[in-house]
């Protein structure tokens, strides 16, 4: 089957942004900013050879979760400004991020996740920077956070976040 009709059956959180078919051993995604605003839910899980994840400002902003678990590749992930802002409330809003043991490096930009109620950050053992910007994860209500590589310095940054927002560190 060639990719044109390939294309048609991929899921929406990948057509919103790309005009072409993404095959499975794609190494990068790139979401230019404002795009997917659409969507109701993102798993990128499936892209098992991604090395790198780059979300643009104001993307994804009706997505009810975004899922990347598993890819063993991964060593970037980043997310700009404002993007996952879910408007209103309603729902398991949840952001999850698992299993991947490459990644070294996290950035949120300022506002992402807005009004999310769940997030889990989980075994990613050679994570160096995670990085936030303000109002990242205002109003989560549950949080978990699991990674043996992460020293008491990153945990007490975590604490620093206001706005009901809770992280268990759970070694």
């Amino acid at each position: 089957m060639n990719d044109a009709l390939l294309y048609y059956g991929q899921p929406s959180y990948i057509k919103c942004w790309s005009d072409v078919y993404l095959h499975n051993d794609t190494r990068e995604m790139v979401v230019t900013g404002g795009k997917c605003n659409g969507v109701s839910s993102c798993d990128f899980s499936g892209y098992t050879e991604l090395e790198r994840i780059v979300i643009g400002d104001n993307c994804f902003n009706n997505a009810f979760y975004l899922r990347i678990d598993g890819l063993t590749k991964l060593k970037n992930l980043t997310i700009g400004i404002n993007s996952f802002v879910r408007h209103g409330y309603g729902g398991d809003m949840s952001f999850s991020l698992s299993n991947c043991p490459l990644l070294k490096e996290v950035r949120f930009g300022s506002g992402s996740f807005r009004n999310y109620i769940l997030s889990y950050v989980e075994n990613l053992p050679s994570l160096e920077l995670l990085h936030y910007g303000d109002e990242s994860f205002l109003n989560t209500e549950s949080a978990s956070f699991q990674s043996e590589c992460m020293n008491e310095e990153v945990m007490t940054r975590f604490d620093e976040i206001r706005n009901n927002f809770i992280w268990f560190k759970i070694i």
